[in-house]
């Protein structure tokens, strides 16, 4: 099951890429995939044998999706708000992507600097274990900020791809709270076991 919700979540990218014509950004992503590949089959090959790797395609798109802010992403200074020429979904995608992944980094940096905290320590496990061995929990939490990006920008007035900077903050700590819940969820069950 989860080998086809990657597929569908790799298939969901590439059609919405080429439907909005970003050959950079899907070349950027193919680019960075055949890398680590390459990358690993040297040293580090025991990293990349695991079908951990193969399971990481966000990892790729986010890093790619460079390409996309550089050339569609852009702020209307009178409006105060972000537009994009590409498709509301496409549009979605990147923004919630990287806003998941900094939401992931903030809570990864935070609890990697408090290693002597217990609490911090299973936070910091949780994350890891969240990001590379469960590609279904960030594929679906990916979906579901796009969802509250698109809720926001339905019931406006303006044209669905402009996004406000409280748009913004809100799906952002929308990211932080599920990353948080999810941390919670696991160490209630972790010390439900060990009690």
């Amino acid at each position: 099951m989860t080998h086809w919700i990657v597929v569908f979540y790799i298939a969901f990218f590439v059609a919405f890429a080429l439907r909005s014509k970003h050959y950079h950004w899907l070349a950027g992503a193919l680019f960075l995939w055949v890398g680590f590949i390459l990358i690993g089959t040297r040293p580090l090959s025991w990293f990349y044998s695991s079908q951990v790797f193969l399971h990481l395609p966000y990892l790729m798109i986010a890093l790619s999706s460079f390409f996309f802010f550089v050339q569609d992403w852009h702020y209307h200074s009178q409006k105060k708000c972000f537009y994009s020429n590409a498709s509301f979904a496409l549009t979605f995608f990147a923004i919630a992507g990287l806003l998941q992944h900094l939401a992931f980094l903030i809570i990864t940096l935070i609890s990697s600097l408090m290693s002597n905290n217990f609490i911090a320590q299973h936070v910091y496990h949780t994350q890891m274990t969240l990001y590379f061995l469960q590609p279904v929990w960030w594929i679906v939490v990916h979906f579901v900020l796009m969802g509250f990006f698109w809720t926001f920008c339905r019931y406006r007035i303006e044209p669905l791809i402009r996004i406000r900077w409280d748009d913004l903050g809100t799906v952002f700590l929308m990211a932080l709270s599920i990353n948080l819940l999810t941390d919670l969820v696991f160490l209630l069950d972790f010390s439900a076991r060990w009690s």
